[in-house]
């Protein structure tokens, strides 16, 4: 069991840093595409010539030094992270669900690291992953994980308000809220305050750290999202002896 772990995560590690890297390149010339077609069909008169080919945007190559510390990075922590889930669920169906949700929040992390972004395609579709499952109380029963879901969106999303009411500026996006809503319809309502003390600690030490070594900080903007999975992977650990 532990070699066949060890071979799924290496193929996984590469995945993930491959996904991570290329996905978002690919919505972004998608959208530029979607509205040089929109600006034709409204003005047909300009002439406008369509963009280049999403596909000859990517002959470079992959591995390059950051990507392969990524793929190593990953490795290591779905390693530790499915050791510990194996420990409770030496097979079957609850530690491919591990799986996927470790991979789907490790793409996320590495995205809004990036970009700065968290794309609704693998939010949204991570939480109704998380409902599904939960219909017959995989992880957490069924009511749990709706009033996960309601309760992760709505507290980041006053979180969010409120600032914006007090500094007229953003702070956390709605991608986290909704990020937030999928840990809830995985693991219930009981993770939201685990996972978000533990995120905020880290932000709190991020600033922390940029602030005493000014030059380090190559962005105005942090991305929660990456917290918030570390804050997810901690807190759910606990929850899985009493899963159901």
């Amino acid at each position: 069991m532990i070699l066949t772990l060890f071979l799924i995560n290496i193929f996984l590690a590469i995945g993930i840093s491959y996904f991570s890297d290329r996905y978002p390149r690919f919505v972004q010339l998608s959208w530029i595409e979607q509205s040089f077609d929109i600006v034709r069909n409204y003005r047909p008169s300009l002439r406008i010539k369509a963009p280049i080919k999403t596909n000859l945007k990517f002959k470079r190559h992959f591995f390059t030094p950051s990507i392969r510390k990524r793929i190593y990075l990953n490795f290591a922590l779905l390693e530790l992270y499915m050791l510990m889930g194996a420990i409770h669920y030496p097979s079957g169906f609850k530690l491919t669900l591990l799986m996927i949700f470790a991979v789907y929040t490790l793409s996320i992390a590495w995205i809004d690291l990036d970009h700065q972004y968290i794309f609704d395609s693998m939010s949204i579709s991570l939480m109704w992953i998380g409902l599904a499952i939960n219909l017959h109380n995989t992880f957490s029963p069924i009511t749990f994980a709706v009033t996960g879901a309601i309760s992760g969106y709505l507290l980041l999303y006053t979180i969010n308000a409120l600032y914006h009411l007090f500094t007229k500026k953003e702070g956390l996006g709605l991608g986290d809220a909704k990020l937030m809503a999928a840990f809830g319809a995985w693991f219930g309502w009981q993770v939201i305050g685990p996972i978000l003390l533990i995120a905020g600690i880290l932000l709190l030490l991020t600033y922390i750290y940029y602030f005493l070594h000014p030059a380090k900080k190559t962005h105005s903007a942090i991305g929660f999202a990456p917290f918030l999975v570390i804050g997810a992977w901690v807190s759910l650990q606990p929850a899985l002896f009493y899963s159901f």
